[in-house]
């Protein structure tokens, strides 16, 4: 009965986090879908100084767009997130509840935190916290104070009950400044 208890629990919380994900992800989208340019290849992530998050979705390239600082991490009470979206209404945002500096994070489980790839329109989101079949890991090679670096993988599922969809997040990457 415990069991059904925290799944329950676990599956509501996972609910909230993906509804408040949207409200961050959302008009993040929008702001970055009104550029210019229609490439969606606006970073250089050679750049030593400068900002970006890259990945392979379903083999397909992610670059999110930072024209528009849609990229930022924050790091108050030991909670992390970076998150960055591209003019496709694309986001990839990386939630870690209990950063503790450099170093490999399991992101399979809610509580310690999720990767997430989200798509705006029709809103749907992949979560590497999604139960069976989900899975992910972080790795944070710098944080330096001023930025943070790392790389990332994973099978996130469709964030939804009974949902069984899942998407392959390969060759992540990112820095981004402290905000």
């Amino acid at each position: 009965m415990r069991e059904l208890w925290l799944i329950t629990k676990t599956l509501s919380i996972m609910k909230k986090i993906t509804k408040l994900i949207a409200l961050l992800v959302l008009p993040a989208a929008m702001l970055t879908s009104c550029g210019d340019d229609d490439s969606g290849s606006t970073n250089n992530n050679n750049n030593s100084t400068g900002e970006f998050l890259t990945a392979k979705v379903d083999g397909q390239t992610f670059e999110a767009a930072s024209e528009f600082d849609a990229i930022a991490a924050s790091s108050s009470s030991g909670a992390l997130i970076v998150q960055g979206s591209n003019s496709q209404g694309r986001a990839i945002q990386i939630t870690l509840m209990s950063y503790d500096g450099p170093g490999t994070y399991n992101m399979s489980n809610i509580i310690q935190g999720q990767l997430l790839y989200t798509i705006a329109s029709p809103f749907t989101s992949y979560s590497s916290a999604a139960g069976d079949g989900a899975n992910g890991t972080l790795e944070i090679t710098l944080d330096d104070g001023d930025k943070i670096e790392g790389n990332f993988s994973f099978t996130g599922r469709k964030a939804e009950e009974n949902a069984t969809e899942t998407v392959s997040v390969t060759d992540g990457s990112f820095r981004a400044n402290f905000q």
